[in-house]
């Protein structure tokens, strides 16, 4: 037994937004711009507003964002949809 041991940890979190519109619209942009904007605010909170995620890490940063960019050709019948995908990085120190 031991003094309490503590380590520094990289931690990638993954998160999607899946965002879908009823009916027969013309183009994704709509729904696209509605994911993007919700990616927007949840990375604008996390830089600055709770960077450190209410103390659970040193800091977490937006580290990549990814869409398809289109509707799956088997909803369009029924609706637009976009799902983007976001990577954040964030870096804790664990004791133990």
């Amino acid at each position: 037994m031991g003094a309490r041991r503590a380590r520094n940890e990289n931690v990638f979190i993954t998160a999607s937004f899946d965002f879908f519109r009823a009916g027969e619209a013309d183009d994704d942009r709509v729904v696209t711009d509605a994911a993007v904007d919700a990616v927007r605010r949840l990375e604008e909170y996390v830089r600055v507003t709770d960077t450190t995620l209410g103390g659970l890490c040193e800091w977490c940063f937006l580290e990549s964002i990814d869409s398809e960019g289109f509707t799956d050709m088997g909803m369009l019948a029924r609706g637009r949809q976009a799902v983007v995908e976001v990577v954040f990085h964030a870096f804790v120190r664990i004791t133990s």
